[in-house]
């Protein structure tokens, strides 16, 4: 008998493939997976086909089951050659030094390890020690790692490698390759990202990817479309013709006057086709089965002509929508694994099981049906009981949750009523939860980043964003939060500015819980520690010289990254860079250190406006921040008041006008400053200020992102309080999208006064503090008295644009700075040290600014060192234009005049000694 009836054209077509991603499409029933399998046995010998692989849930199963069908395929070239072990092995071995050759690295190389190590499951000792001997040469330690990346994760890079590997496949083999997979609807979400980018991956490559998905769902529906928009040609199948009906029936010793009846029972679609042939060669009558319930008649039918112990043996295993292993099982029906085996056989030949010669289980059709049907909630509560009692133990003995008993607790949670008083209250509580609290879990396994010591936190606000992003919510709600509290299932810790959560989960059945929970009503699993992962993906690839290193959602000023790297470093200076952008449309911050400077560029210049996907998800960086880097300008700010703090009056300001000043000055020195001047100082954002008035006190919230603005907002007894009230804002409409909560200043008398001065001070401050802490941490840095010019150039004109900027945003000041001509003299100090320099300064007015500079070489004779006395004899000019002069140490004088802090930032030099580039830690550019 045919393996598909009424299928022949699109075997025909699906066989015959060249290149390019193919979908074999239907609903539930209409022999997606016969039709791949005949096709696979119909391929052609003009080219080399696997057996259809079944795709899984587990994240990377894609990647894992193109790796097992190029298995087959060499597997299956070694027996048609008759070749040995050494034959595959020379010819593995040419594939993974061509790869090498080719650029791709150390991902082929895993990959190709693995390939050997599938072969060798399969082949036997035959290529054992000659396999282990290849993989050594091959991998190295750090490949190794690797490893875990490809049996675990869903890889853009490893997919590119497995990619690679089946065109040198193909060429060495001389045949195009057809790979088929099934049942796609599986994948997580990662996958199904991998799986959009075939079609343009596939495009010359030789190869051919045919794949069979659901289409029952809409989201299934939605996929399908997104993919064919990709470039993938879709095979879809509907109910089969009258006359493939007949021929099949008549293959079947059906009698002609049972054919109308099936085609009306079994609307032609084949799963139901074969029920209908099963039941009739039972002895069984079609004339009493509903049409309008076609299906629960047959399968009602099939499932009477079960035996007793068959039934209970089948209503157990209907809660376990994916294949546990054999021991689970055996423990689960208390039987041997005889018994089992004996059970197997008989569902197999009852039609309960898919005849599948490695794993014989449900087809996912008839399995739901016994669940939602034969299972009374008595009965439920006792498969539940059953499965829970096993379970617990049984995941006692593993490293990991499988995706069965993740499927298994996300069936159970489905059903509530089916949970016992005698059920962890846990898993209880998991079941009941709202599908925005469930939200907020995903968020937190997918944000929270465990430390050393394996304690991990999250922001709240970050949760809350993310979660709402998972169920497309405008914002999300603080009962949620409050929910999972209650039920413990979190727990939290909050000052009058942050808020943050940890996931507080006893055990893994009630991880399994939540995960399952989450699959079923998000249709994707999250990805735990997305910020490791990108790390793992994108940046360690990016830099993997570096020593040390960490990653964490959120943002963090380099001075706080470097302070956390200095603990574990071991240097003299540290060497490091500090790294901030997004991931996943989240704000994240990492750091690494290194041996050298050397390594260290090499990494700035690798991941500087880096931008890759990894997972489903996107990094994007922002910033690099280097240490030792260039000198930050310490005192720009503060020299900026000192020379506009005469032209501002001295008057009061009420506190509106105060508050809307603030964020006008403080945005307008924001967008003057550099990006590492607006990293470091955490200026990298617009900011606001939003304000609540109460009966004796004000709350100001300060606001990061979005536009800068000041606004007042409805007082309320939640904002006054509590972990939640950057949520309570959202709710309340108070916060837009892209602002997020900073801090929260309380004032307990609304009429507070502050003078413009005064203003200015707390504003200069908030830049002028970082900037200093971040120069602490900074090597002091050389500078040549001939660099001085460009220097005092450079900050004359940041001065003049800041000054343009701050009166633009309303700071009352009717002043610019004036032209002048700076005359620097310079003259070594035999009172103190042959190298030591004093300098005398000269502003005169001119039309124009200009720098000049001098060294004298002769200090009079009587130590006076007069202002007039210099500018009359070095300069042959009188003091009729001076303006203003200072004099001193030339560190003191020069280093102020830059806007560097004296003595701290920079060291005046009279000359740059040459650079001793050798030295670890020491940055030949300073």
């Amino acid at each position: 008998m045919k393996l598909a009836y009424g299928r022949d054209d699109v075997i025909s077509d699906v066989a015959e493939v060249l290149g390019g991603l193919h979908l074999v499409t239907g609903t539930s029933g209409m022999g997606k997976s016969l039709v791949i399998t005949a096709a696979a046995q119909l391929a052609s010998v003009d080219r080399a086909s696997s057996g259809p692989v079944r795709l899984e849930s587990a994240s990377g199963s894609l990647q894992r089951a193109l790796l097992a069908g190029l298995a087959d395929i060499w597997i299956a070239h070694l027996n048609e050659n008759r070749a040995d072990a050494a034959h595959l092995l020379r010819q593995l071995r040419a594939v993974g030094h061509r790869l090498l050759d080719a650029g791709v690295g150390a991902v082929g190389k895993v990959v190709v390890d693995e390939l050997l190590a599938l072969a060798k499951s399969r082949l036997g000792d035959q290529v054992g020690a000659a396999t282990i001997a290849f993989a050594q040469e091959m991998l190295t330690a750090e490949d190794r790692s690797l490893l875990q990346r490809l049996r675990t994760t869903a890889d853009p890079d490893l997919l590119s490698s497995l990619l690679a590997l089946g065109s040198e496949t193909a060429e060495l083999i001389g045949r195009p390759l057809t790979l088929y997979l099934d049942q796609a609807e599986r994948l997580s979400t990662p996958d199904w990202a991998l799986l959009a980018d075939l079609p343009e991956r596939l495009r010359d490559s030789g190869i051919a990817v045919v794949v069979a998905v659901n289409s029952d769902l809409q989201e299934e529906q939605n996929l399908i479309r997104r993919l064919i928009a990709r470039g993938a040609r879709e095979h879809r199948l509907h109910a089969i013709r009258p006359h493939a009906l007949q021929e099949w029936l008549h293959a079947a010793e059906i009698a002609p006057r049972h054919w109308t009846q099936i085609d009306i029972v079994s609307s032609r679609v084949p799963f139901d086709v074969r029920d209908a042939i099963d039941l009739l060669n039972r002895g069984d009558d079609l004339e009493g089965l509903s049409v309008d319930g076609r299906l629960d008649s047959l399968a009602l039918s099939l499932w009477e002509s079960l035996d007793r112990e068959a039934r209970e043996h089948a209503m157990v295993l209907s809660a376990l929508r994916e294949r546990p292993s054999d021991d689970c099982i055996c423990a689960l029906l208390e039987c041997s694994s005889v018994q089992w085996a004996a059970i197997r056989q008989d569902f197999v030949s009852a039609g309960v099981f898919l005849a599948d010669p490695e794993t014989p289980w449900f087809h996912d059709r008839r399995r739901s049906w016994i669940w939602a049907n034969p299972v009374g909630e008595e009965q439920c509560r006792e498969i539940v009981s059953r499965h829970i009692a096993t379970a617990g133990p049984f995941q006692l003995t593993l490293d990991h949750i499988p995706y069965w008993l993740i499927s298994l607790m996300g069936t159970i949670c489905a059903n509530p009523a089916c949970l016992d008083a005698d059920t962890e209250p846990t898993i209880r509580a998991i079941a009941h939860l709202s599908r925005e609290a469930l939200a907020v879990v995903f968020a937190l396994i997918e944000l929270e980043e465990r430390s050393e010591d394996g304690v991990g936190f999250t922001a709240v606000h970050f949760l809350a964003g993310h979660a709402a992003t998972v169920i497309s919510s405008p914002a999300i709600r603080a009962s949620a939060f409050e929910e999972l509290q209650a039920q413990s299932l979190i727990a939290t810790a909050a000052n009058q500015d942050f808020a943050i959560a940890a996931l507080s989960l006893p055990t893994q059945l009630a991880y399994a819980a939540v995960l399952g929970r989450i699959r079923d009503s998000f249709h994707r699993y999250p990805q735990p520690q997305v910020a490791t992962a990108a790390f793992e993906t994108v940046l360690r690839p990016a830099a993997p010289q570096f020593e040390h290193g960490f990653i964490g959602i959120g943002a963090a000023r380099p001075q706080s990254q470097f302070s956390e790297l200095a603990r574990k470093d071991t240097h003299d200076q540290l060497v490091a860079i500090a790294i901030s952008g997004k991931a996943d449309d989240r704000p994240f911050a990492a750091a690494m250190s290194f041996t050298t400077v050397h390594e260290r560029d090499q990494a700035t210049r690798a991941l500087t406006n880096l931008r890759r996907n990894f997972l489903d998800k996107e990094l994007i960086v922002e910033s690099v921040v280097s240490l030792p880097g260039p000198p930050l300008r310490s005192r720009r700010y503060a020299l900026l008041r000192e020379l506009i703090a005469k032209h501002l009056p001295d008057s009061a300001i009420d506190v509106n006008e105060e508050r809307r000043l603030r964020v006008a000055l403080t945005e307008a020195l924001r967008l003057g400053m550099s990006p590492i001047e607006a990293a470091v100082t955490g200026h990298t954002e617009a900011f606001s200020i939003l304000t609540a008035e109460f009966s004796d006190s004000v709350l100001d919230f300060h606001i990061s992102g979005g536009e800068a603005r000041y606004s007042t907002i409805e007082p309320s007894v939640e904002l006054s309080r509590g972990p939640w009230v950057e949520l309570q804002l959202r709710a309340v409409g108070a916060l837009r999208p892209g602002e997020r909560l900073g801090s929260t200043h309380y004032r307990f008398a609304k009429s507070d006064i502050v003078t413009m001065s005064a203003l200015m001070e707390e504003v200069e401050s908030s830049f002028s503090d970082s900037l200093s802490s971040m120069s602490r941490m900074q090597p002091t840095t050389i500078i040549a008295v001939d660099e001085v010019r460009a220097h005092v150039m450079h900050m004359r004109s940041l001065i003049r644009e800041d000054t343009a900027r701050l009166r633009q945003a309303g700071l009352p000041i009717n002043w610019d700075l004036p032209a002048r001509r700076t005359l620097i003299t310079l003259a070594r100090d035999r009172e103190l040290f042959d190298s030591s320099l004093s300098a005398v300064v000269h502003h005169l007015k001119a039309d124009e600014d200009t720098v000049e500079g001098a060294l004298v070489e002769r200090i009079p004779d009587d130590g006076s060192w007069h202002r007039e006395t210099v500018l009359t004899e070095v300069w042959g000019t009188g003091s009729e234009q001076l303006s203003s002069t200072s004099d001193g140490q030339a560190e003191d004088v020069l280093a102020q005049l830059m806007s560097f802090q004296p003595y701290r930032d920079v060291r005046i030099v009279e000359s740059r000694p040459r650079p001793d580039a050798s030295a670890a830690g020491q940055d030949p550019s300073n």
